[in-house]
């Protein structure tokens, strides 16, 4: 008997809601343009560099206190601010999406002697492309200024979140060429590659920063300079 946890709850336990993830193999589809050029055979192809978000269906049911739990169950799927909220299931036990439900939620009913006692849901999430990897949770300490591997376990590139220790100015280094440059640490300075942004304690300090890491597939280099004292890596692994 399988089920998702979202919002931070699972839906087994909130709602006893039961799916099938026959629908969550499915992977995004990779953004490009098509363009005809007139005289010429075939087509100009652009590629944009990203991939679209992808659904992702569960059928769903609830055997049991049906009308206490379908109320329940579209508490759970229908209430929010329609952001983004991360989503697990046993299906895929290492990874977990980032996923927004936006409806609506299709419940079939089962009568007996016209009472309903059960019902069968098809419930569709709207994805962001990657499937991150717990893993890629983990913190990788780093003191060892002169040089330490990181491995990507993917194919494909890792935007980290970065905690950089220290004060004054420092310089980390990527792969013996790429530095990023920070010139105001002052005890500790958040980078977050993803979003492009510096921070501390939510105080932006974008303006002390050159550069953000990207970790590559396979073997990634980190050497660290100056007033750096310690990095504490989320590296964000994903897979499709």
């Amino acid at each position: 008997m399988h089920s998702f946890t979202y919002k931070g709850h699972n839906s087994r336990d909130y709602c006893k809601l039961f799916v099938s993830g026959g629908g969550t193999f499915s992977s995004p589809e990779r953004d490009i343009e098509s363009i005809p050029i007139p005289g010429r055979n075939g087509e100009l192809t652009i590629d944009n560099g990203r991939y679209k978000n992808v659904e992702v269906e569960y059928s769903g049911w609830i055997a049991e206190n049906f009308e206490a739990n379908i109320v329940k169950a579209r508490q759970l799927l229908c209430y929010g601010n329609g952001g983004y909220y991360r989503l697990e299931d046993d299906y895929h036990p290492d990874e977990f999406r980032m996923a927004r439900f936006v409806g609506p939620l299709e419940v079939q009913g089962i009568a007996s002697s016209g009472d309903y006692l059960a019902a069968a849901l098809s419930i569709k999430f709207d994805c962001m492309p990657q499937r991150f990897l717990k893993s890629g949770e983990e913190v990788i300490t780093l003191t060892n200024a002169s040089g330490t591997n990181v491995r990507n376990p993917t194919s494909l590139p890792a935007l980290p979140k970065l905690i950089v220790y220290g004060s004054g100015e420092g310089t980390i280094t990527h792969n013996m060429s790429t530095e990023l440059t920070i010139s105001d640490i002052d005890g500790f300075v958040e980078l977050d590659s993803e979003i492009q942004r510096a921070y501390k304690l939510n105080v932006p300090k974008d303006d002390t920063v050159s550069g953000f890491l990207v970790f590559d597939r396979g073997i990634n280099y980190i050497q660290f300079s100056g007033g750096i004292t310690k990095i504490e890596i989320t590296p964000r692994w994903w897979r499709l």
